[in-house]
């Protein structure tokens, strides 16, 4: 017999896969990029990348929703509840199916006929990786700076937005914020971001860290694994990340390292 926990820690496994090969996919484009010293622009890796705004995502919380809805997350207090045999099945099923129709190579599929599932998987992918990528870089979501920027006018959080995903620029209500700054602020705005995006994302120290890890555990918040009645212990979440090759049989991630970033991603 099954319980809602063990359908949640399934899909969460297989959803993590899916994502996992993008986020590497990426990752292996971004080293090609900071090797050559070349602009990391995702419309050089895919042209049919950039259609899907994925900076959307940023300042809102439907997406939290939307992925509770498409993998099945089960509302109930009762995570030890037994589920019918059959329901769990049906989910695992449609589930595969689901993951089997997404394709990571964009460039063989136009985005304009993928369907709305694979749209908002890839497109909130693209956010995780960023999302991931500052989580190392600024020691906080893309999110958490942008609604600083917003509340404070805080040119250094957009900025240090900015320094990992550009694109954060062109969100329209940072845009009109951006345009309400006084002059003297505004160009020192224009000077600050125009210096942050020649740079490298990761400063050659935080370069060294193994992006997975803030990448896995963005997921699992997300996915209600960190809190509430679904909540694993620190233990529990290393073996499954070890199950998912996020620490691989031979490296250097320490235990230390892993319950750190676990803190800060337990507050989300």
């Amino acid at each position: 017999m099954h319980t809602y926990r063990d359908l949640k820690l399934e899909v969460f496994k297989k959803s993590s896969s899916l994502l996992l090969k993008l986020f590497r996919n990426l990752e292996n484009y971004r080293a090609l990029t900071e090797k050559n010293k070349t602009e990391f622009d995702l419309y050089f890796m895919s042209s049919e990348l950039v259609q899907l705004k994925w900076s959307k995502h940023y300042l809102t919380n439907r997406h939290y929703r939307l992925f509770k809805l498409l993998h099945f997350f089960p509302k109930t207090h009762f995570p030890d509840k037994h589920i019918p045999d059959r329901i769990y099945k049906f989910a695992i099923n449609l589930m595969d199916k689901q993951v089997l129709k997404i394709t990571l190579n964009t460039d063989d599929k136009k985005i304009e006929s993928i369907s709305i599932f694979e749209k908002f998987i890839l497109s909130r992918g693209l956010a995780f990786y960023f999302d991931a990528l500052s989580t190392i870089q600024n020691g906080r979501i893309i999110g958490d700076l942008l609604n600083d920027f917003l509340k404070t006018s805080n040119i250094k959080s957009l900025t240090d937005a900015m320094k990992v995903d550009p694109s954060v620029e062109h969100i329209p209500k940072i845009n009109k914020h951006i345009n309400s700054l006084s002059i003297s602020n505004h160009i020192d705005f224009r000077t600050k971001s125009a210096n942050a995006i020649k740079v490298p994302i990761l400063t050659p120290h935080k370069n060294r860290v193994h992006i997975e890890v803030p990448m896995f555990f963005h997921y699992a918040a997300i996915s209600g694994l960190l809190k509430g009645p679904y909540r694993l212990e620190v233990e529990e979440l290393f073996n499954i990340a070890k199950e998912l090759n996020v620490i691989p049989l031979k490296s250097d991630i320490s235990k230390d390292f892993f319950r750190k970033q676990l803190k800060y991603y337990r507050t989300l």
